[in-house]
């Protein structure tokens, strides 16, 4: 088919659609035009095949499920009816509680998405879902690339990200609201965007693994592990900590790096006091080996001087580990804690140790201090 000079939508146009069944979309030789929105509904399923390009006007709302499977030769195309970024709101992949949506999408190019807030924050957002997302590309969008805001912790979900690109968006190319944001990320070209990497608001929950994918992590806010959880890091991984960000520690974490990949964890810009603290409480264990702390120590307290690492807990081993650019102490210890450190280099911070009691008894043997 050929449409020209038909108004202003020269295509197949669905107005208000809401899918309760399944539906096959085909190509055609014109686009697809969601005008309105579109919602797949809970009981619905919609199949965009090899080839088709859709084009969006506010939202594409599936909480049914989506199967967008091309090909490298036939790619399919999820764009704006206005090709600018935020022309439309995005592809949005969400269930509930009750029911998980599903998507899988390859060889998709997702694009100019992101226009809306909440739910409609990024080019393609999921929530309660489980997506699988590969030989594809998120582009241009007015936001983030892809924002994944969690799910009820007793509604296991997955999101898998491979072999795919997420380039020129303003915002973060991949970003987690919640603290249950279970992603597998591999092989992954991430450019141009104003967070080249995973950006996690606030603290995990459940057991979870921050793999070395080659894209740094970014903490924002109160950050680090929840009560009754576990985070694992790999060796080589980098952590960027927002400006006045903490990292608390209520669960268990594993930072255990090598002396070629030691993981870090450092302020987003190089400055000393830029972020607060490594913060492991009274609940807490901590192992950090071959780690890199620096540029913490913000907002002080009058009447005792924070390190950027502090613990109140004495299930604590640290060693071989680089501390250093603190604003206040390297470590503080307080609550009677009685943590091991030993062998790491702990230099040009305000102070390299200080406590709340001075009968505490800190096995700091075999560091160096300068």
């Amino acid at each position: 088919l050929t449409a020209s000079g038909n108004g202003t939508l020269n295509g197949v146009v669905f107005a208000s659609g809401r899918i309760a069944s399944e539906m096959t979309l085909s190509p055609m030789g014109l686009p697809y035009i969601f005008n309105g929105g579109f919602d797949v509904e809970k009981e619905g399923h919609v199949t965009l095949a090899p080839g088709l390009e859709v084009q969006v006007d506010t939202g594409f709302y599936v909480r049914g499920a989506l199967t967008a499977v091309g090909t490298a030769a036939q790619p399919i195309l999820i764009t704006g009816i206005n090709k600018t970024p935020g022309g439309w709101w995005g592809l949005r992949v969400g269930g509930d509680f009750q029911q998980l949506a599903n998507a899988t999408l390859d060889y998709v190019t997702i694009e100019y998405g992101g226009r809306g807030t909440d739910d409609y924050d990024a080019n393609l957002s999921v929530g309660d879902a489980n997506v699988t997302v590969t030989h594809s590309t998120i582009r241009h969008g007015s936001h983030h690339g892809i924002l994944n805001d969690g799910g009820s912790p007793d509604q296991p979900f997955a999101v898998t990200i491979a072999d795919s690109t997420i380039s020129d968006n303003p915002g973060d190319a991949i970003t987690c609201l919640d603290e249950s944001c279970y992603m597998t990320l591999t092989n992954l070209t991430v450019t141009g965007n104003g967070r080249n990497g995973f950006v996690q608001n606030g603290a995990v929950g459940g057991e979870v693994n921050w793999p070395n994918t080659g894209l740094p992590y970014f903490v924002e806010g109160q950050g680090g592990v929840g009560l009754d959880s576990k985070l694992t890091i790999a060796p080589g991984v980098v952590i960027y900590m927002g400006k006045d960000a903490t990292f608390d520690v209520n669960g268990a974490l594993f930072a255990t790096g090598t002396a070629e990949q030691p993981i870090r964890f450092v302020g987003a810009q190089p400055q000393v006091g830029w972020w607060q603290r490594l913060q492991v409480d009274h609940e807490g264990f901590a192992q950090l080996q071959h780690c890199e702390i620096a540029y913490g120590g913000g907002n002080q307290f009058q009447g005792f001087v924070f390190g950027q690492i502090h613990l109140n807990s004495s299930a604590v081993l640290i060693s071989n580990c680089n501390i250093h650019h603190s604003a206040g102490a390297g470590f503080s210890v307080a609550g009677g804690a009685q943590p091991l450190i030993n062998y790491n280099r702990i230099e040009e911070n305000v102070a390299g140790m200080n406590t709340n009691f001075s009968l505490v008894q800190v096995d700091a043997r075999f560091n160096w201090w300068g």
